[in-house]
């Protein structure tokens, strides 16, 4: 297996001043090497809890045509898995800092999140994707009815990407230049 470590501590995202409608607003820090196979993201995040503005971070997921699938930590104990045309579900993690982990064989994606520094893993689901995976990121979002607030953060303190596809190299050098 081919194994890529693209982010070893001190990562942070900050929001902007304003909050934002949905996910398809938040910014998010991409990766595109992810290839066509098998793989297992990790990443470890810690939230601040910030009073009267509720928000989230964690693995977002872009797939084909505008869908994406998501896997966050919010602020006040909870996890919560987002694919942009199914309901969401969500449940209880004792911490704000959590590893979050998503592992995809086939079209099977199981998620899974445990909580630092000494808890062991605990399967959420698993989902059925036939949608291609184009990205993977980290994001963070304040929710909108929380209006807009500086400083909220989300340290990201390791992310591991571990994949069966070897990511495409440059392409090959043209034979015969247009100059």
């Amino acid at each position: 297996r081919a194994s890529s470590t693209a982010i070893t501590r001190g990562t942070r995202l900050t929001t902007p001043s304003t909050a934002t409608e949905g996910l398809e607003q938040v910014p998010v820090l991409q990766r595109y090497d992810v290839g066509r196979g098998d793989f297992t993201v990790t990443v470890q995040v810690s939230l601040t809890y910030f009073e009267g503005y509720p928000h989230q971070a964690g693995l977002f997921f872009g797939l084909s045509r505008s869908q994406y699938v998501i896997l966050g930590l919010e602020d006040i104990g909870t996890w919560r898995l987002i694919h942009s045309s199914r309901q969401s579900v969500s449940g209880p993690v004792d911490s704000t800092n959590a590893e979050l982990r998503v592992a995809k064989h086939g079209q099977a994606f199981t998620f899974a999140v445990r909580a630092l520094p000494e808890g062991g893993w605990e399967t959420l689901t698993t989902w059925y994707l036939s949608e291609p995976i184009q990205f993977i990121g980290l994001f963070e979002q304040v929710f909108a009815q929380s209006g807009g607030v500086e400083g909220v953060v989300a340290d990201f303190d390791a992310f591991h990407l571990e994949t069966d596809d070897i990511p495409p190299g440059p392409p090959p050098a043209d034979p015969t230049p247009d100059v």
